[in-house]
């Protein structure tokens, strides 16, 4: 190697570096602004929200969201939910992110205090940002743990 090109390696190499540390850093930001998404949709759905908990939500599958939407809705007319998630993996997927969750739902209904529900699901998700730049979740699976039981 000529003493030129050593030169030219040893200016190019911080930048080359730094972008790197740049784009893992932004990378860990974003994990982390997603895992907070996540996190604060459960505490919407422990505050008996609907709306705010269905707003972090834009599903692709207009069926999945009408069913989530109404689901949601009276799953709080009949029960007290308490919400515990546990984020277990963040992956940059092509254009989004695919997440998976331990959820768990402690299901109260509203007529019987003492009688709970225990609900525990692997959950699957997949992220994706909406026309404002926000990460929404545009697929969950299974979506019946957030729908009332029969």
């Amino acid at each position: 190697m000529s003493r030129r090109e050593l030169v030219s390696l040893l200016l190019v190499s911080p930048i080359f570096v730094s972008s790197l540390l740049v784009s893992g850093a932004r990378g860990q930001d974003r994990t982390a602004e997603i895992r907070r998404m996540i996190l604060d949709a459960g505490r919407a759905l422990q505050e008996g929200s609907a709306p705010r908990f269905v707003s972090y939500f834009a599903l692709n599958d207009p069926v999945a969201a009408g069913r989530l939407r109404s689901g949601v809705s009276a799953l709080f007319a009949q029960k007290d939910v308490a919400v515990s998630i546990e984020v277990q993996r963040i992956e940059a997927s092509g254009d989004g992110f695919d997440a998976e969750a331990n959820w768990l739902l402690q299901l109260t209904p509203r007529d019987q205090p003492g009688a709970v529900e225990r609900r525990q699901e692997q959950v699957r998700m997949r992220i994706a940002d909406n026309a404002k730049g926000k990460p929404r979740i545009v697929a969950f699976e299974p979506l019946e743990l957030l729908e009332p039981m029969p």
